[in-house]
């Protein structure tokens, strides 16, 4: 690593030379150095010697309410331009004061952010809806914050929005707002155990269209779709994938399945089917209203519950 700096020092050396030699700018000594500036616009610091620690030194300057003042320049000769000038290079400004900085947010996480090569991603429920709760998961290293129109009133979801508005404004950075559509909602019917039944791996389980109460080797699936779709060897995903089954045989108006992950399957659990197109809408009618207000207050980003196809 020692050896790898040196040279990477060497080569900095190198080029200022050249850029010396080349101009009339004159090479100082600098932690840091601005592009070349050709529309006399400010410059966003560039750093060359201590990366990101010079970035950072950048980022609490200007948290603190502290501006970067424009760096002087000089006129370049090369070919006489008189109009395009090359800014000499210039320190990063110094940090905060102490008082400052103890006023200011935590700019260790927030100077962290600008490393991560990923983005994260919160969901915003009942036990994280106060501005101290968001604010602390901002602080923490959420990118985005995603609201499930699956659950709750619209009203709830818009004073979530206001609130990391009022954090993105806080901390004068972007925080993105994904809304999440809730899909259509296949689910099994109900047991004549309120407590459900308990599926153990290599039984076999029935899903038909039977209205009565579901027992421990069958349940009514109320969706024809789902039956008429699903062939031998298709895979089926209840209660969020926590058991999962295999399709076995088919009817008129039934399936059968091979339990493959055993579990407890209760009233109105889930299906999912990965293996099996259905014809069915993406959209429902409360996805389309759901997809109406989210745009209308303003989230950046929309997600759908429920694909099939990439059309």
């Amino acid at each position: 690593k020692q050896t790898n700096k040196q040279t990477r020092e060497t080569m900095k050396i190198q080029t200022l030379a050249l850029i010396s030699a080349t101009t009339a700018v004159t090479i100082a000594p600098s932690s840091a150095f601005v592009p070349i500036n050709t529309k006399n616009q400010r410059p966003f610091l560039t750093p060359l010697k201590n990366g990101m620690d010079a970035y950072d030194a950048q980022m609490r300057a200007l948290t603190a309410g502290q501006p970067l003042p424009p760096p002087p320049t000089t006129t370049n000769n090369y070919n006489n331009d008189a109009t395009q000038s090359f800014p000499l290079p210039y320190s990063p400004p110094p940090a905060a004061p102490a008082a400052a900085a103890a006023s200011s947010p935590d700019m260790k996480k927030l100077s962290q952010r600008w490393r991560k090569k990923t983005k994260q991603l919160a969901t915003l429920g009942p036990a994280s809806c106060t501005f101290e709760t968001i604010e602390k998961l901002f602080l923490a290293g959420a990118d985005v914050f995603r609201l499930n129109f699956s659950h709750g009133e619209h009203d709830q979801k818009k004073q979530l929005l206001d609130i990391i508005r009022a954090v993105e404004k806080k901390y004068d950075h972007p925080i993105g707002v994904l809304g999440d559509l809730q899909g259509p909602k296949l689910r099994v019917g109900e047991f004549g155990n309120p407590e459900g039944e308990m599926l153990t791996n290599g039984q076999t389980f029935r899903f038909d269209l039977d209205a009565s109460p579901g027992t421990s080797g069958r349940v009514m699936l109320p969706h024809p779709e789902i039956i008429e779709a699903s062939r031998v060897g298709h895979v089926l995903l209840v209660d969020d994938g926590k058991v999962k089954m295999e399709v076995i045989g088919t009817g008129p108006g039934y399936i059968d399945c091979r339990v493959v992950v055993g579990g407890r399957i209760k009233d109105k659990k889930g299906v999912n089917t990965p293996d099996s197109v259905l014809e069915i809408s993406p959209l429902t009618p409360k996805d389309r209203a759901d997809l109406e207000y989210m745009l209308g207050i303003g989230v950046d980003w929309v997600a759908l519950s429920f694909v099939q196809r990439p059309e």
